[in-house]
């Protein structure tokens, strides 16, 4: 894969990453990974959606809005609480500078597979999300401390909503950065 096969749609990020050989794959796992990674990326748009600004009748000062942030509160702390529970049975991969793009991930690490392998990424993309994505990998680069991996065998839904979480955190990057230099003005 070539730099300008790569999508200039990026997201940047300390993530907690891991990675191990996968030589061969199974149909069923592949569907497992597949179907999980769907829910929790659609899991995670769910959570960090922004409430719309037009809708009246759930702004702060109304019973249905105050009812509606007492419920957000609620699951928020119960989105806690899992992921600090789940975080005790199990540590979490170390925190690696990543580059994540709809079809290929780049980090930085002093451990890194050979080029040409394949390796299943474990991916974490946030703490309020338990479980870690599942990600089949090609590896396109590596070496001088970075890896650069393709992903392999994702179906359309995954592939769909990773491309709508990469957007999202790049769009929200954008904007801090024009909201900075407003700031700075």
């Amino acid at each position: 894969m070539s730099d300008t096969e790569l999508s200039p749609v990026h997201y940047q990020a300390l993530l907690p990453l891991a990675w191990v050989a996968a030589s061969s794959l199974d149909a069923v796992r592949l569907s497992v990974w597949m179907h999980t990674n769907a829910i929790l990326l659609r899991a995670l748009a769910t959570i960090e959606a922004q409430p719309p600004a037009t809708d009246y009748e759930s702004e702060p000062g109304t019973p249905t809005g105050r009812m509606l942030e007492r419920l957000e509160a609620k699951i928020d702390l119960s989105l806690s609480l899992l992921s600090r529970l789940l975080g005790h049975e199990s540590s979490l991969p170390q925190a690696l500078p990543v580059t994540l793009r709809a079809n290929a991930v780049e980090w930085e690490s002093a451990s890194l597979p050979e080029a040409g392998s394949e390796i299943l990424l474990t991916l974490h993309l946030s703490p309020k999300l338990p479980h870690p994505l599942q990600l089949p990998a090609r590896v396109e680069r590596s070496g001088n401390g970075r890896a650069l991996a393709r992903f392999t065998h994702l179906d359309e839904e995954t592939q769909d909503w990773l491309e709508r979480t990469v957007f999202r955190q790049h769009r929200r990057h954008i904007q801090a950065l024009h909201q900075g230099r407003g700031q700075n003005a």
